[in-house]
């Protein structure tokens, strides 16, 4: 597993992130924070979008040299879905929490294994 250095968004963009979140927040139905969110995330995460593009710089900057997943280290690390699974976790699609999941990786690193044969629900963040 590859450690990340912790760095904080731009206050901008991580206030932002907020109020796209709240948007996915307030939906009461499950199903529908999941449609929504992807729908939403697809929408917005484009390079033109100041927000993700200070998301990606951030992300670049944490990692040292090739940009590899956290996780298998194999896959490229673009994509949040290497972070948090965003179909299983609609309440985190664009929230800066994903920061918070992202220097917990650090404690997860002895229990790689286990994490993966546990069930989603199981997961605590």
């Amino acid at each position: 597993m590859i450690r990340l250095p912790h760095q904080n968004l731009p206050k901008k963009a991580q206030n932002q992130l907020n109020v796209w979140q709240n948007e996915i927040n307030c939906l009461e139905d499950y199903a529908e924070r999941v449609a929504q969110g992807k729908k939403a995330f697809a929408r917005r995460n484009k390079l033109t979008n100041s927000t993700f593009r200070q998301v990606r710089q951030t992300l670049t900057h944490m990692c040292c040299g090739a940009r590899r997943c956290g996780y298998c280290e194999d896959s490229v690390a673009d994509e949040v879905e290497h972070i948090k699974p965003k179909a299983l976790y609609p309440e985190t699609v664009q929230h800066p929490t994903i920061w918070k999941e992202m220097q917990r990786q650090q404690q997860f690193i002895s229990k790689f294994k286990e994490l993966f044969d546990l069930a989603p629900e199981a997961l605590t963040w």
